[in-house]
């Protein structure tokens, strides 16, 4: 899926992206309120300065800029069981926790 289809589906209500791949966009600045990306694939994703508010267990984010990025009633297992890998994730924090 492409930057544009993911904000067109996003805008017009769907919530639901579990296991979609989104591969080499940048999403810099967008939040993602109550979004469910359950066994989502990010792979060379920008998502930096973004608020997220939603399910991201099981996610795979490989090569991915999550720096800055606000991570809202974020579960400590549900990051645990995301696979970060090279993920940059520096100045990140959760509401519960800082990064």
């Amino acid at each position: 899926m492409d930057r544009e289809e993911l904000l067109r589906r996003y805008a017009a209500g769907k919530r639901d992206f579990r296991g979609v791949i989104l591969q080499y966009i940048n999403l810099d600045g967008v939040d993602f309120i109550g979004v469910d990306f359950t066994g989502a694939i990010f792979n060379r994703v920008s998502l930096e300065h973004i608020c997220i508010d939603g399910i991201y267990s099981e996610c795979r984010f490989t090569n991915c800029n999550l720096s800055c990025s606000e991570w809202w009633y974020c579960r400590i297992p549900r990051l645990i069981s995301c696979y970060m890998q090279y993920a940059f994730i520096e100045g990140c924090y959760s509401n519960t926790m800082r990064c």
